[in-house]
């Protein structure tokens, strides 16, 4: 992506400068009340666009759519056991004050993200860790310092693109199960495939109605955005649509396919038909869990904020719990001069740990886990979160540019998921609040906007500015 020059300059200044030394935990943040003013190739679409207002199978377009500072260097102190719970701000929005060089950093990487489009499908897992599903996670990022207005409305393009291209569950193409499933395809080749992947386009759309949710002054007022598909034209009506969408691609697809319902733990289905394609009844990789966790967290998160269907958060909750903790009961800890480090596999395979998780997935396993401990209610321990962040430190970064192929420091043949590395995925840059010196290695070869909006918004948190 091309990056301004301007903008490219500020962003570089913003990271060798603008933040702020953490503050005493226990003090309560200065606050001021505030207005809201927040990879992969795809294919070309074959098929004839649908009617606003109905669901675009994959592959199609839909008429009127738009074509496509290193943070303070001190670890972050919280509650040992998840991080201290934060009044709810949502009803009377008031707002950390920023800095004026956090202030130049929001409008230099807004700059950067209003002229992004969103990818056209899911082809190549595009809305799932490709750029348009990477970009929402910055732009929510960036949404959640600034609480620019534009920023949000760009997110709600974003989002609405993405519920388009779901699969239509009268026309689209049917699936593993035998029926149109509300999901997002991402193999043209294997039109009847959808899987763990679609758990991170929900979390995604998700994501965005949280966001408009946590900002009540916006709940009806117009969105900008032209409502082509008929989602609603308040914010609140538009995150309500996200919502109800979401919960019923998780309720009619990803729950009774990938939630064994014995122990509620994440299995693929145990067909004949789903072994064309992937394998059968298998406990899932890490890295796919926290993909499907994602969906669940996002949709309870923001029907908490709204104080609604309180059995339905309840019962998502209890699945990320329980597969969050399982992820953490297949753990082994050792030292390394006396730090501890940790070691996990690919896939849940019991103990002891035979085949450490290579470098490549693990980005989105750390990426999980820090999702889930950002949610108090779910009371994921942060001892766990510095032991991650230590074992980047001591095993995976080897020191300059050079990164190991697996968490314990060791590395697989080239061409693998385990090769040896020269730079890691940014979603590793968040364990930089609990061992600050990994922050340099992770960050050399990231994009501004990417290492930008993450950077910003881990000085916004530091400052108690993050609401859950």
């Amino acid at each position: 992506m091309h990056i301004p020059t301007l903008a490219f300059i500020v962003i570089v200044q913003a990271l060798t400068g603008c933040a702020d030394e953490a503050p005493n935990p226990t003090q309560a943040p200065k606050k001021v009340t505030s207005s809201n003013s927040e990879h992969a190739p795809v294919a070309p679409s074959t098929n004839p666009s649908p009617a606003a207002g109905t669901i675009a199978s994959e592959g199609q377009t839909s008429t009127g759519a738009k074509a496509a500072s290193q943070p303070s260097s001190a670890p972050v102190k919280a509650n040992p056991e998840g991080p201290s719970s934060a009044p709810n701000t949502a009803a009377s929005p008031s707002f950390v004050s920023l800095t004026e060089a956090m202030k130049k950093k929001a409008d230099a990487l807004k700059a950067m993200v209003l002229p992004l489009k969103p990818q056209e499908n899911n082809i190549g897992n595009a809305y799932v860790y490709g750029d348009t599903g990477t970009q929402v996670e910055i732009m929510g990022k960036l949404y959640e310092v600034s609480h620019d207005r534009a920023v949000l409305d760009k997110l709600i393009e974003f989002a609405d693109k993405m519920l388009s291209a779901r699969n239509d569950p009268a026309t689209g193409y049917v699936k593993f199960t035998g029926n149109r499933e509300l999901c997002w395809g991402n193999d043209l080749a294997k039109t009847f495939a959808c899987g763990e992947g679609d758990g991170d386009v929900i979390g995604h759309i998700a994501y965005v109605a949280k966001l408009i949710a946590q900002s009540k002054s916006l709940w009806n007022e117009s969105v900008s955005i032209t409502d082509t598909y008929n989602y609603g034209k308040t914010y609140d009506l538009r995150a309500r649509t996200y919502i109800r969408e979401m919960t019923r691609s998780i309720d009619t697809f990803i729950t009774p396919n990938f939630v064994r319902p014995a122990d509620k733990k994440f299995y693929t289905p145990d067909t004949a038909a789903y072994a064309a394609v992937d394998k059968r009844n298998w406990a899932i990789a890490w890295n796919r869990q926290m993909m499907l966790a994602s969906g669940y967290q996002r949709v309870a998160e923001t029907l908490e904020i709204w104080g609604e269907q309180a059995e339905k958060i309840k019962s998502y909750d209890a699945i990320v719990n329980t597969n969050v903790k399982w992820f953490l009961s297949e753990m082994e800890t050792s030292q390394v001069n006396g730090t501890k480090v940790l070691k996990y596999s690919y896939d849940p395979r019991g103990l002891p740990i035979t085949s450490a998780e290579d470098t490549t997935h693990a980005a989105h396993d750390y990426w999980g886990y820090f999702r889930t401990y950002l949610r108090p209610s779910l009371g994921m321990p942060q001892s766990t979160l510095k032991m991650m962040a230590d074992t980047f430190r001591y095993k995976i970064w080897l020191g300059e540019k050079n990164f190991a192929g697996k968490i314990d420091g060791t590395s697989g043949d080239a061409g693998t998921h385990s090769a040896p590395r020269t730079s890691v995925n940014s979603e590793f840059i968040f364990y930089a609040l609990f061992t600050p010196e990994i922050f340099p290695a992770i960050a050399t070869n990231l994009n501004a906007l990417d290492i930008g909006a993450r950077s910003l918004w881990m000085d916004y948190y530091k400052l108690g500015g993050v609401q859950n």
